[in-house]
């Protein structure tokens, strides 16, 4: 067996610190375990046993516990969603570590907790792992990782903000979706809507700058008291109103090109324990075309509209109630035989919770 270490945590360093109190929750947790079947547990069954069982959940809490009260102190000014699943994958790693490091019992000290994860925040993943004695189970884990297609990640975000139940994080990801897609396209409407208007404005700037112009070009000046009134009207039109037409038109046609692609507009990014979430895996905190990749067709119908080049969204998520709604809506109205029932009655018998 290697030595023991000396672990040095930022709290093991103040002197004014008075270490780690178990909370009354742990201590509850704690009143109500079975002693004796966790010892028996721990000295009989096997490692993927163990922590799936009440001993890997009860020193899982122990770890979770002591960690809550390390970084409200030491890490209040991080960014807690970071420092929230920083925590979670900690206590999850504890068993493994537990189990498969050299380091005598470092664990069942809460200053080596705390400075562990001192170093899960200071190193990285193959540095840390070989550090604690976990670098075959680190690689192992990766390059299961590796040999296994993307995973879907609406789905992990969704049991990542809701582990109990996951129909809730998928809420919370449509929700900030919906409410990101709002933001985006009326910004974006704006431009677009502009940039139409400033073409119609151009157009008519250009023809009524074109025909006096032209009148005047085409009908002589001794000519014109024989024209009809209305060559002689707009003949009237002096250069410098034609001008300051063609000047109006020059600079919608700027307007127009300069609106017509609003590219610099971007969705928002995600917020709180979802930017965490990203930022944990090295991926770009961006949901610019989750509804695009992860929502169903039908759901796609029922919360967003396209009219004249310009995109529309429900004011709310649709419940079963809408979607309900629209399939009898479809039915009294709609005679085509390839309309959107179909698709939404697919999806409200395969969807659960209140919200497909």
């Amino acid at each position: 067996m290697a030595e023991s270490p000396a672990p040095r945590s930022l709290r093991s360093i103040n002197g004014a610190d008075p270490g780690y109190r178990p909370s009354p929750a742990f201590e509850k947790l704690l009143d109500n375990a079975d002693i004796a079947a966790l010892i028996e547990s721990i000295n009989h069954d096997s490692g993927s046993t163990l922590r799936e069982g009440a001993a890997g959940q009860l020193f899982e809490a122990y770890v979770r516990d002591v960690l809550d009260q390390y970084t409200a102190t030491y890490y209040a000014d991080d960014d807690p969603g970071t420092i929230t699943i920083a925590v979670q994958r900690l206590a999850q790693l504890s068993v493994p570590i537990a189990l498969m490091s050299e380091m005598d019992d470092f664990l069942l000290n809460p200053t080596g907790i705390e400075a562990m994860f001192d170093d899960v925040i200071q190193l990285d993943g193959e540095t840390f792992s070989a550090k604690y004695g976990i670098l075959d189970f680190y690689n192992m884990v990766r390059e299961d990782l590796e040999s296994k297609p993307p995973p879907n990640k609406y789905i992990l975000l969704a049991a990542h903000l809701n582990p109990a139940n996951p129909d809730d994080g998928r809420h919370q990801i449509d929700q900030f979706l919906l409410e990101a897609h709002q933001s985006y396209d009326r910004r974006r409407n704006r431009w677009l809507a502009t940039s139409k208007l400033s073409f119609v404005a151009a157009t008519l700037c250009a023809f009524l700058g074109a025909g006096p112009m032209m009148t005047k070009f085409m009908i002589p000046a001794a000519d014109l008291g024989k024209s009809p009134a209305y060559l002689q009207y707009i003949a009237s039109i002096s250069w410098a109103t034609i001008l300051l037409l063609f000047t109006a038109y020059v600079l919608l046609v700027m307007l127009q090109m300069k609106t017509r692609w609003p590219d610099h507009i971007e969705l928002a990014a995600p917020r709180g324990d979802m930017r965490a979430w990203f930022e944990a895996r090295d991926l770009e905190p961006s949901m610019r075309h989750w509804v695009e990749a992860y929502w169903p067709s039908a759901k796609l119908y029922m919360h967003r509209r396209r009219r004249f080049g310009l995109t529309f969204w429900r004011d709310t998520l649709a419940s079963r109630t809408d979607y309900e709604a629209e399939v009898e809506r479809l039915e009294r109205t709609s005679r085509h035989p390839h309309d959107w029932r179909r698709a939404l009655r697919h999806l409200l018998d395969h969807a659960s919770g209140d919200y497909p």
